[in-house]
């Protein structure tokens, strides 16, 4: 089994209207060993996302949308092929608010004319599991990781940090046997909890 940790920086928490600055993918398997790591700024040429795409340290690109379409899709679909990959070995799709990062990214691909994630990756089935308890908001990413005794590689709100984060946080979980929230695409459908592996020994 493989966690694909999946975070995306936004313009805004509305999935209709804002767009991912950067995505991170962190994909590890069970034992810790990681497979891949990597972060992809957008550098959306838009100015009035301006100061938030430099407080994420993302360059705002030059020219217009029109010129930077096949630049930003080439990203996107890059990001996409990396999940696709790892799904296809077995992988499950990590995040804290997984249902909003990965809604997000597929209005993503759909803006700029790209196959969808379940297109990818048919006949499988798409696994989503969320760090996130309950409710949205309810617990947050600092709080559980505080709980549960997960030290971030850095300040909390990277990409890179939180998708690091959810994917030690979900190992973590799922060692202890607790419920991890698991959904499966499309539609994000809920299904049945996901129990401790046997290879996952409490200690």
């Amino acid at each position: 089994m493989l966690l694909i940790g999946i975070d995306l920086s936004t313009t805004g928490v509305d999935i209709e209207l804002d767009h991912a600055m950067d995505v991170a993918l962190r994909v590890e398997e069970l034992s810790g060993r990681v497979l891949f790591s990597h972060l992809w700024p957008v550098e959306l040429p838009i100015d009035r996302y301006a100061e938030q795409l430099k407080a994420h340290g993302i360059v705002l690109a030059s020219g217009s949308v029109e010129e930077n379409h096949a630049r930003i899709a080439s990203v996107l679909d890059d990001v996409a092929r990396r999940i696709t990959e790892f799904v296809k070995r077995g992988g499950y799709i990590v995040g804290h608010n997984v249902v909003f990062d990965v809604g997000l990214f597929s209005l993503e691909l759909k803006r700029y004319g790209l196959p969808l994630m379940p297109e990818r990756v048919a006949p499988l089935v798409t696994h989503l599991i969320d760090t996130m308890p309950g409710k949205p908001g309810m617990e947050t990413l600092e709080s559980l990781c505080t709980k549960y005794k997960i030290s971030p590689t850095g300040p909390l709100h990277r990409s890179d940090v939180d998708a690091k984060a959810a994917v030690d946080l979900a190992r973590e979980m799922m060692r202890l046997g607790l419920p991890l929230t698991t959904w499966q695409l499309p539609g994000c459908r809920p299904i049945e909890p996901l129990p401790r592996p046997a290879h996952l020994p409490l200690s």
